[in-house]
């Protein structure tokens, strides 16, 4: 069981710790805020992390927030039809969402 706390407690998930051992140890040791900073793997990656982060905390009675990192100002399109697209001076762009 985990205490509740008002302090939070950030730990940024990656790599190193990516197995269910780690993170239970992390849970049990204070973490209450598991940050993903999608800067760095991918979307599969991140998900993986999240199912393991909320399987983890259930399984030791507890709940983790999750903390996402968006990648900053950029806009995120997905691909392009044609792989790229010239933008011209005085010229008429519409992305749609």
């Amino acid at each position: 069981m985990i205490k509740h706390t008002k302090t939070k407690i950030v730990a940024t998930i990656g790599p190193a710790c990516d197995s269910p051992e780690i993170l239970k140890e992390m849970m049990l040791a204070g973490m209450n805020v598991a940050r993903l900073n999608l800067s760095h793997g991918s979307i599969a990656q991140h998900t993986q992390r999240i199912y393991m982060l909320r399987k983890v905390a259930s399984d030791i009675g507890g709940n983790i927030a999750i903390m996402v990192d968006t990648k900053g100002i950029e806009i995120r399109t997905g691909s392009l039809r044609d792989g790229s697209v010239v933008l011209e001076p005085e010229s008429i762009f519409t992305l749609y969402a």
